[in-house]
């Protein structure tokens, strides 16, 4: 903190208070449930009312989503001309935007918990439907899998926040806010139990209907079954705290 108090800012009384105030704990933040979460969901364009083909010359499969992180936006540009061809309304500082299976759908989540859907065959991609499911948050990504187990093809989104401590799945056609998986659990190697464990990255599999999830705080990765959402199970793999990121 600089210092007001030398400069005159505050008087010492102020600094003094000021002090207090600062080794004050911490108000925890609220928790977040279906209910919240529901009342921030919107459906845009109904499923039934999107085109069924590209209303669009554009390559929807060389087509960049570009993240305009202090707007609060996000930017489509053809691949092959490098042509602008529409801005939309995201989240606070989006962290990511993920692809659909088929490629239809961009997703993306910002900081501030906001799942957006953009569908590219619009004439102009646009938001079809939103929805906050955290308070802060980082990571999104669909359901990939199709095969013996069934096809699960942009059936389910799952979102991963940081705060409250949890991961949310979700309609992957209108992002109606499903079920929420708490991750408050215990550290692999201590075995101390952690009330914040945050959710890094998220990446769908291809050959199973699961989600490969990095929690950071408890050094785990979960592998989470989608093929049963009321049943839902999950296997957890000993890895390292703080693991951020992966790939498929």
């Amino acid at each position: 903190m600089p210092g007001w108090g030398r400069t005159g800012e505050l008087t010492r009384d102020q600094s003094k208070l000021m002090a207090k105030f600062l080794q004050l704990p911490a108000p925890i933040p609220p928790e977040m449930g279906l209910k919240e979460m529901k009342e921030s969901w919107k459906v845009i364009v109904p499923v039934d009312k999107r085109p069924k083909k590209p209303q669009h010359d554009y390559d929807i499969d060389n087509m960049f989503g570009v993240i305009l992180r202090d707007e609060g936006k996000g930017a489509f540009i053809d691949g092959d001309s490098k042509e602008l061809i529409s801005i939309v309304e995201t989240g606070f500082a989006v962290h990511i935007f993920r692809a659909s299976a088929t490629g239809r759908y961009f997703y993306t989540i910002g900081r501030d918990g906001k799942v957006t859907m953009t569908d590219l065959y619009a004439k102009k991609p646009a938001v079809v439907a939103e929805a906050r499911v955290c308070l802060d948050a980082r990571s999104v990504d669909v359901s990939k899998y199709k095969g013996p187990k069934g096809d699960f093809i942009d059936k389910y989104a799952l979102v991963g926040c940081y705060w409250p401590p949890q991961m949310v799945v979700l309609d992957g056609q209108t992002l109606e806010p499903l079920k929420v998986i708490s991750t408050r659990s215990s550290t692999y190697d201590t075995n101390e139990y952690h009330p914040e464990p945050r959710v890094a990255t998220i990446v769908a599999s291809h050959s199973d209907p699961e989600w490969v999830v990095a929690i950071k705080e408890t050094g785990m990765v979960w592998l989470v079954d989608y093929s049963d959402l009321k049943n839902l199970s999950m296997v957890q793999i000993e890895t390292e705290r703080f693991l951020h990121d992966g790939g498929w």
